[in-house]
C-alpha cells in the first residue's frame, strides 16, 4: 500500500452511509485506509491503539471493525477477543489489517471470531470489496434474524397462547368437575377426569419444556455438553417411541428396527429428538396406518429414520419447516406448536449432525437424523 495519497477517482456512493472503525498505531496507515474508505463513501473513525479503539467501539457501535494485528499495547488479538466479549459488539464484523498472514496467524484470528484478514499493502479496490463482502453478509444474517424474530412474535401472539390455553381449559373443566359433583360421580368417571388431567398437564409440560430447550438453543448453539454419551441407543429410543405410540393410543401401529449400540450424544436430547419425530408422524398420520422407526449404524454415522403415511409436506414447506410455522392450518387440525421439528433440528446441528426431510403430499414423510456416531 503506497503512503501516497491516490487519485480519488472512486465515486461516492450516497447510498452507504454505513460507519467503519480503523484501529492501526501507525498514523500514516490510518490516515491511508481513512481516505480509502471516505472515498468510497463510508463515515470512518479513527483509532491509534487498541484500547482506545475499543473505547471508541463502544462509543460508536461501528458496523465494521478494521483492526491492525501487530500494535503496541493492546494488540489486534486483544481488541478482537475483548470485542467478542462484549454484547454489544459481539456480532459487529471484525476484519484483520496484517503485514503477515501465516496460517497460525489466520487460525489464531479465527479462534477468536475474526471475520476476514486484508494482507497489507492492499489496492483501494480490495479494501472496499472486502468491507462491501462484510457488510452484505451482516445484512444478510440481520434480515435472517429479523425473519425468525418476525415468526417468533407471530408464534406467541397466535399459536402459542392457543396451545397454552387449550391444555390449561381441559385441567380447570375436569377439577372443577370433579370438586363439585364427586359426590355424584362413579369410580370409572373419576378415573377418566383424572386421566385427562393427567394427559393434558403432559402435554403443557412438554410444550414449556420444549420452549426452554428452543430458547436455550437460540441464545446459544453450541451449548456446553456434559457426558455426551448414550451407552446404548435402543432403549432410549424404543422407551421414546413406545411412549409416543401409548400417548395416541396407536401401539399396534409402531413398528421399531432398532439395533443396539452406543452414540456420542447426551440420552437427554437423543430422547427429545426422538419424540418430536415421532410424536409428528403420529399427530400427522391417521390411526391404523404404520409409523416406522429405525435405528442403526451407518458407516461412521447413527442414523435414526422416522417414516409414516400421513398427509406428507410440499418442497416448499419442508424449505420453510422452522419453530411457528404451521401449514394448512385452515384445512388440517394441527395440535402443537411447531417447535419440535426446529428443536430436533438443532439438537443434531448441536452434535455435528443433520436432519433431513423427504415427503410427498398425501403420501407420508420420512424423517432422518444422521449424527457422528
Amino acid at each position: 500500500m503506497s503512503r501516497h495519497m491516490p487519485e480519488q477517482d472512486t465515486p461516492v456512493l450516497s447510498k452507504v452511509q454505513k460507519r467503519i472503525l480503523v484501529i492501526d498505531d501507525q498514523p500514516d496507515i490510518l490516515q491511508m485506509v481513512s481516505y480509502m474508505l471516505g472515498g468510497a463513501g463510508y463515515v470512518v473513525e479513527g483509532a491509534t491503539s487498541g484500547a482506545a479503539g475499543l473505547e471508541r467501539a463502544r462509543a460508536m457501535r461501528p458496523d465494521l471493525i478494521l483492526c491492525d494485528i501487530m500494535m503496541r499495547g493492546m494488540t489486534g488479538y486483544d481488541v478482537l477477543e475483548a470485542a467478542r466479549r462484549d454484547p454489544e459488539l459481539a456480532l459487529v464484523p471484525f476484519v484483520f489489517l496484517t503485514a503477515k498472514a501465516t496460517f497460525s496467524d489466520l487460525r489464531a484470528g479465527m479462534e477468536l471470531g475474526a471475520d476476514d484478514y486484508l494482507t497489507k499493502p492492499f489496492t483501494t479496490e480490495e479494501l472496499v470489496a472486502a468491507v462491501e463482502a462484510q457488510l452484505s453478509k451482516q445484512a444478510t444474517r440481520r434480515q435472517h434474524i429479523e425473519q425468525r424474530l418476525a415468526m417468533l412474535r407471530q408464534g406467541l401472539s397466535t399459536i402459542l397462547p392457543h396451545e397454552l390455553r387449550t391444555p390449561l381449559t381441559l385441567i380447570l373443566a375436569h377439577a372443577s368437575m370433579l370438586l363439585d359433583l364427586y359426590d355424584s360421580f362413579g369410580k370409572e368417571e373419576v378415573m377418566d377426569s383424572l386421566r385427562a388431567i393427567h394427559t393434558s398437564a403432559e402435554r403443557l409440560h412438554r410444550l414449556v419444556e420444549n420452549l426452554l430447550i428452543y430458547v436455550q438453543l437460540q441464545e446459544d448453539e453450541t451449548l456446553p455438553l456434559e457426558h455426551p454419551h448414550t451407552p446404548d441407543a435402543a432403549p432410549v429410543v424404543t422407551e421414546a417411541a413406545q411412549e409416543r405410540a401409548q400417548v395416541y393410543g396407536r401401539r399396534d401401529d409402531l413398528h421399531l428396527a432398532v439395533a443396539a449400540g452406543p452414540l456420542a450424544m447426551h440420552p437427554f436430547h437423543l430422547r427429545k429428538i426422538v419424540t418430536e419425530l415421532v410424536d409428528n408422524a403420529f399427530k400427522f398420520s391417521p390411526p391404523g396406518t404404520p409409523v416406522h422407526i429405525q435405528a442403526r449404524r451407518a458407516g461412521d454415522a447413527f442414523a435414526l429414520v422416522v417414516r409414516d403415511r400421513g398427509r406428507g409436506m410440499t418442497g416448499e414447506e419442508i424449505r420453510q419447516a422452522e419453530a411457528y410455522i404451521q401449514f394448512s392450518r385452515k384445512t388440517a387440525e394441527q395440535q402443537g406448536s411447531g417447535l419440535g421439528l426446529s428443536i430436533a433440528r438443532r439438537l443434531a446441528a448441536l452434535y455435528g449432525g443433520t436432519l433431513t426431510l423427504t415427503s410427498t403430499p398425501g403420501a407420508g414423510t420420512e424423517a432422518v437424523v444422521r449424527v457422528p456416531a
